[in-house]
């Protein structure tokens, strides 16, 4: 399936009172799968009692809105910190170590506790058997986040005596023999900060500049902590399951990564984490970042499976969620959809996922056949920094382009102001699958596309045909045939005669995304 997807807030899934109306948002919102937090804390009050109702109404109200179900477990870490560990663990720091910084200890178990980890391994293996036990065979739970936006705060790594004894120990030779049998496929920045190559020593020896070092040494005892939870999980219920990433302000080397990832799974690590994790079966960006296809292109790589647990909502996450799926992700999921999508018709997300929903099987098939590209464009859209938004200038792309068939496919955002109800919106977007060597199907909102032939310039690319079709009962159905001023941009023939264009393009000017069949033919100027 395709995961039109909604994130409640950290909060409301331990209230099932909360839920209802949440439950209701998601229907209207035309969201099929539900992304909702089981709390260690409330499901482990006391050391060995568990108490299951949390998991339970959100499986029960889940199925009863038709929906599937992400249950996210909040256990040693959320957002880095420990606020959702049991009292009797935040009470214990000699059975339950701390991680420490230079100035003391921090709000934060440590990696190297073992005693941390067999306790969430055990809490959560009980929780895969009872999901197990109440979900098997109806598959209303269909993946499981571990944890929650693991890394290191407070400084650049972890100094409780158990993590300096380790960083001044030699690199594990699970993590160099791993790192030894891939080198044909490691991603660029593993082999920056392992560009000695050795196979032997330190972390600094091995890892070159000591911040280099520090990132991969945390990086890879966060991924050996997740992975043996997931395993004791997946010995209970073998499905599938993710680590979510809170990204670092810039993209690319961990030299420049930001304090708050130290560690966690950022691309920049990918390679660690799929050494210390390989039970770990998806790595995933939260993305609330301007940079949205360099950040996926980050992600859509080393074998890894492209989700986006966490993102915005409105008109930004349509286009973000049409980009996605057009690069192969198996879902989007915007986060706080109890109060993100206010408005009256439930927005933006309402209309671009249902349109997803609509033609899902069709995206899959050509998911896997390699048939499909998207795009999305914006013009002068400025995101002002949050707690959950790094700081960014101004993001202005009118203009994407890609090749498909025999053609350069231009997208530019819909250029014409149609009346002062159905204004131009700052953000467009569009999702092309290919059905044969000159025609294709295109969704998409807020864009017009024109085609330059790939022969070169003695040769004009010209629309065919441009038919409205919807998706029903498994076939197309087709409305409008699109012609004069539905595909018209212009009459100075003169002067595009000499451009190779003709002067029609494809034309997304409703107010809702909706799909188009187009044929398109060449043609010697």
């Amino acid at each position: 399936m395709l995961l039109t997807a909604g994130e409640v807030r950290n909060s409301s899934s331990s209230s099932r009172e909360w839920m209802k109306g949440v439950w209701d948002k998601c229907v209207r919102t035309n969201v099929n799968t539900v992304l909702a937090a089981v709390p260690w804390d409330l499901m482990e009050p006391v050391e060995g009692h568990y108490d299951f109702a949390v998991i339970d109404e959100l499986i029960d109200d889940a199925r009863r809105n038709g929906m599937r179900l992400v249950p996210l477990w909040f256990g040693a870490w959320k957002n880095g910190l420990s606020h959702y560990a049991p009292e009797w663990i935040k009470h214990d720091l000699k059975r339950f170590p701390r991680a420490r910084s230079v100035q003391g200890n921090l709000e934060i178990l440590s990696t190297l506790g073992l005693e941390t980890r067999d306790a969430t391994a055990r809490a959560f293996a009980a929780l895969m058997e009872h999901i197990r036990r109440r979900d098997e065979g109806t598959y209303t739970t269909i993946l499981v986040q571990v944890e929650n936006e693991v890394g290191l705060n407070g400084d650049v790594r972890d100094r409780h005596p158990l993590a300096e004894a380790a960083f001044a120990g030699p690199v594990p030779d699970a993590l160099l023999s791993y790192l030894i049998d891939h080198q044909e496929t490691l991603v660029p920045e593993t082999l920056e900060f392992w560009a000695g190559q050795r196979t032997s020593g330190t972390w600094p020896e091995v890892f070159g500049n000591e911040q280099s070092a520090e990132h991969v040494f945390m990086a890879w005892h966060y991924a050996r902590f997740l992975d043996y939870v997931a395993t004791a999980g997946k010995a209970a219920y073998d499905i599938p399951m993710f680590a979510n990433a809170s990204l670092p302000s810039v993209l690319g080397s961990p030299r420049k990564a930001g304090p708050s990832a130290i560690g966690g799974p950022i691309a920049a690590v990918i390679d660690i984490w799929k050494a210390g994790a390989p039970s770990i079966d998806m790595i995933c960006p939260d993305i609330y970042r301007a940079d949205f296809e360099q950040t996926l292109a980050g992600f859509n790589r080393a074998g890894n499976p492209l989700f986006i647990p966490e993102a915005p909502a409105e008109l930004e996450g349509a286009a973000d969620a049409f980009y996605a799926a057009g690069q192969g992700a198996i879902g989007y999921s915007i986060f706080g959809i109890e109060d993100r999508v206010l408005d009256h018709d439930y927005g933006p997300i309402h209309h671009a996922y249902g349109l997803l929903n609509e033609i899902a099987p069709v995206i899959l098939e050509h998911q896997a056949a390699g048939t499909i590209c998207s795009a999305r464009v914006c013009r002068q859209h400025t995101v002002p920094a949050s707690f959950k938004l790094a700081p960014r200038a101004s993001l202005d792309q009118p203009e994407q382009s890609f090749i498909m068939g025999a053609y350069r496919w231009i997208i530019t955002l819909n250029h014409y102001w149609r009346s002062p109800d159905w204004p131009i919106d700052n953000w467009g977007y569009c999702l092309v699958m290919q059905t044969g060597p000159e025609e294709f199907l295109v969704a998409g909102y807020g864009v017009q596309i024109r085609h330059e032939p790939l022969e070169g310039d003695g040769w004009i690319a010209a629309l065919l045909s441009v038919d409205e079709v919807t998706y029903r009962n498994g076939s197309w159905e087709r409305g409008r045939r699109l012609n004069g001023d539905e595909i018209i941009t212009s009459y100075d023939h003169a002067r595009l005669i000499g451009l190779g264009q003709t002067g029609t393009q494809v034309k997304f000017w409703e107010p809702t995304p909706r799909v188009v069949k187009i044929r398109l033919y060449r043609y010697e100027r």
